[in-house]
């Protein structure tokens, strides 16, 4: 009994921290492919795909810093659209229906001689109206 009891607890509060929502204004992590909706499901933004990747990796002297761009698929009530955002080059911000999305930065950063696969990637991004 004792055991189902932990089951059931740990099941809820599992959940429940799965389904918590970013706040407007705090910059959150978002994985490649996955789905957050923030303020009471006005807004839904999925992190559709890493586009490029042509930072400076750690360990070579590079002449400029790079780029990371992704793209990013974003729907409220009245408008859905795809929206490129990048680390140094623009747009690094866009407004999708009076939201303003700015993409913070991109992890994880590159290493010479290692690839990075899609799955890998997360990025930080700040939703604010």
């Amino acid at each position: 009994m004792k055991i189902a009891i932990s089951v059931f607890l740990f099941a809820t509060f599992w959940g429940c921290s799965e389904g918590t929502s970013p706040n407007l204004g705090e910059a959150f992590d978002l994985k490649y492919g996955q789905t957050v909706q923030l303020s009471s499901n006005a807004i839904t933004v999925i992190f559709q795909e890493i586009e490029a990747d042509s930072r400076c990796p750690a360990g070579v002297e590079c002449v400029w810093e790079g780029n990371a761009e992704v793209l990013l698929k974003v729907s409220t009530t009245d408008l859905s659209g795809v929206y490129s955002l990048n680390t140094t080059l623009e747009p690094k911000l866009i407004d999708h229906d009076g939201y303003m999305l700015e993409l913070v930065s991109v992890s994880p950063y590159p290493v010479y001689g290692e690839d990075i696969s899609e799955q890998d990637y997360t990025i930080r991004i700040s939703v604010t109206d």
